[in-house]
Formats: structure tokens, C-alpha cells, sequence
């Protein structure tokens, strides 16, 4: 087993850090629409249904992605590749979860409230 494979490091450290995001952003104190903390885009700031939404269903979701990282990241464990390409899954697999994340969490917002402009 090679702990040392850039394919487990960084799922497995950013599957860590999405879990405890997803976390944090289920507290009280991102309920508030802001620019410093929480599922920022443009879509989901236009009002405060829009941003409670995203909030719930974002955090809901980075633990989940997180959680499938992390379990995902054991699979490298078990392979042998070269720092390079470990290092190209493993940002590949980020890339797809963040990905993930922002497709379908503006996707149920879209589905919630449409286009509308609030």
C-alpha cells in the first residue's frame, strides 16, 4: 500500500475538508446571504429562498461528495502509478466533485425557482 500516492493524499485530504465544510456551512450562522461564507454564486444570492435553499441542499451534498471521496480514495491504495499521473486522478476526481457540486445545486435551484429574477 503506498500512503504516499498523490492518487489517495488528495482525495482523502479534500473529501476531509468538504465533509467539515458541509458541516459547518449546515450552522445557523450561514443563513444570512453574504460574500465571505457559505454556496456563493450569483444564482444563489439573488434572495434570501434562493440562498436558504443552496445553503441546505449544498451542504447537504459537499458531505455526500465528500464521504464518496474519501471512500474512493482507498481504491488508489490498492494500485501502483507514478506521482504524475496519481497526481492527475486525484485532481480529476476534485475537479468532478466540485463539478458535481455546482451543477447540481444550481440545477435544483433552477428547478425550484426558475428564472425568475428574486
Amino acid at each position: 500500500m503506498n500512503y504516499l500516492n498523490p492518487a489517495f493524499i488528495i482525495p482523502i485530504l479534500c473529501g476531509a475538508v468538504f465533509l467539515l465544510a458541509g458541516g459547518i456551512t449546515q450552522e445557523p450562522s450561514s443563513k444570512q446571504i453574504n460574500h465571505l461564507f457559505g454556496y456563493r454564486t450569483i444564482n444563489s444570492m439573488k434572495s434570501k429562498d434562493r440562498w436558504d435553499l443552496a445553503q441546505q441542499y449544498s451542504s447537504k451534498m459537499m458531505m455526500r461528495l465528500g464521504g464518496l471521496a474519501t471512500g474512493l480514495s482507498f481504491f488508489s491504495l490498492f494500485i501502483t502509478v507514478d506521482v504524475w499521473t496519481g497526481t492527475l486522478i486525484g485532481l480529476s476526481l476534485l475537479m468532478a466533485i466540485i463539478g458535481i457540486l455546482l451543477i447540481k445545486t444550481e440545477r435544483m435551484l433552477m428547478m425550484r425557482f426558475g428564472d425568475q429574477k428574486s
